[in-house]
């Protein structure tokens, strides 16, 4: 707690996943009304990766500072090594603090889960039993997805009990992608001839590759043939037709998780596990529904948004990329930052990088790399704050006191050089769905340029050591 805010932590890996910051963007506007506020300690996928001794898989983990946080909540479906989950739960366990972990289950944790039987049972029926399509064909994922292989049991347990034919091609396994469900949909038809009366696939992305093959062929979605999709992803949304499909819930997911840590906060814990079902979506792939000329005009104004903001981004990024590699010493390089960097943001690196050139090796699970920050760049919402200016590295930023007043969450992104870290890059952000693209490749463009420097720094200083 810091001041009159408790402060909840969400850990994950790549905020920019349309779920993740669906999920934070919601957390966001709970934490204002209910008066307490969170901090992402996030990190991105070049920053973590499968090796659990590389220090950058623990990046975000050095950040946190355990002695503040009420609350923390791990993003365990995000984070590709599940010994940094297994690290941080422990942790906090130690030091009991209340742990949520999102569509996982340990002893002594709470945790919210998604669950997609009941929808997905329910939408295979619904294929059946409402449309009377008796030939169906499921594209599901790889063998060894767990996610795929629960779906094609359910799928299987229904047209059994429907009495309908099962063969080798009734299940057929692609790898949740477009390119090879597009071939498997050409193979499909080569042996078939003909299309079946309805693919049921095991993710929106799938749905919509089918959909795009039976264009090709001359096929009509949903008069030839009906499609239906699993997810609800936005990113698959924009498409015509518009998908059937089973709809992972996010901003129940928040909703349920605020409702929890209320009960955390006052001492009223009435259960340790909430399940949240996937809703059943109908749209017009599978006929129950006609795309209006309204929704056209809704996704075309959508991705026209979505298309602008990109483009400033992209711009955003190349000046800050144009800039920041010109200079090869960091006191020119924090001005050129300041200039291109968004309000309420700062770049900070260790003092062991900036005094003597030293980087940490060790197991970074465990030591934190550094207890002093100096901050390189930094906007305020209004003002800025002095340059080189040294504080505590867990406070994130100078006047930490004084952020939590914004209300808005504060996100923190390790910097990463040679597999060490040295540094991070905070912000906060009200909306971050539409702003998470441009704190990745900000952290990028960062990564690349304070790389360089330090490249060239140690190149300039053995010509000097070889000289003497």
């Amino acid at each position: 707690m810091i001041g009159k805010y408790k402060i909840v932590g969400i850990f994950m890996s790549d905020i920019r996943d349309e779920s993740r910051s669906r999920y934070v963007t919601r957390m966001a506007e709970h934490a204002a009304e209910e008066h307490y506020r969170l901090i992402v300690y996030n990190s991105f996928p070049e920053l973590s990766d499968d090796d659990a001794t590389g220090p950058e898989v623990y990046a975000a983990l050095q950040l946190i500072d355990f002695d503040c946080i009420d609350a923390m909540i791990i993003m365990t479906l995000s984070l590709k090594n599940q010994k940094v989950a297994d690290y941080l739960t422990e942790t906090c366990r130690q030091r009991q603090i209340p742990v949520i972990l999102m569509d996982r289950e340990e002893p002594g944790c709470y945790s919210i889960q998604n669950r997609l039987e009941k929808t997905f049972e329910k939408l295979v029926r619904h294929v059946i039993a409402d449309h009377h399509a008796k030939d169906i064909i499921m594209i599901s994922g790889p063998k060894d997805n767990s996610f795929a292989v629960d779906r094609e049991k359910i799928f299987t347990k229904v047209m059994n009990e429907y009495c309908l034919p099962l063969t080798n091609d009734t299940v057929v396994n692609s790898d949740m992608g477009v390119a090879k469900t597009g071939l498997l949909v050409d193979e499909l038809l080569r042996k078939r001839r003909k299309p079946p009366e309805a693919f049921i696939c095991a993710n929106d992305v799938m749905a919509n590759a089918v959909i795009d093959r039976m264009r090709e062929y001359g096929y009509r979605v949903p008069e030839d043939v009906i499609v239906t999709g699993v997810d609800g992803a936005m990113s698959e949304s924009y498409r015509s037709p518009s998908l059937t499909t089973c709809e992972l819930m996010i901003e129940r997911d928040a909703d349920e998780t605020d409702k929890l840590l209320h009960s955390i906060f006052t001492g009223k814990i009435t259960e340790m596990k909430r399940v949240i079902p996937h809703e059943m979506v109908l749209g017009a792939s599978c006929g129950c529904r006609k795309d209006t000329v309204s929704h056209f005009g809704r996704t075309s104004e959508q991705l026209y948004v979505r298309y602008c903001n990109t483009q400033r981004m992209e711009e955003k990024t190349y000046l800050l990329m144009s800039e920041v590699m010109r200079d090869a010493d960091f006191a020119h390089l924090g001005e050129k930052i300041k200039q291109r960097i968004t309000r309420a943001s700062l770049v900070s690196l260790s003092e062991d990088i900036l005094e003597t050139d030293r980087i940490i090796a060790e197991d970074c699970m465990t030591y934190s790399y550094s207890d002093r920050m100096r901050m390189l760049a930094g906007k305020m919402r209004t003002g800025e704050w002095k340059s080189n200016e040294c504080y505590d590295t867990k406070r994130i930023f100078p006047d930490f006191e004084n952020q939590l007043l914004l209300k808005e969450p504060i996100v923190v992104t390790p910097l990463n050089f040679d597999r060490h870290l040295y540094g991070y890059y905070a912000t906060h952000y009200g909306n971050i769905m539409d702003h998470a693209g441009e704190m990745f490749w900000t952290v990028r463009t960062l990564t690349m340029a304070l790389n360089l420097v330090l490249d060239r720094r140690t190149y300039a200083r053995g010509k000097e050591d070889a000289h003497v």
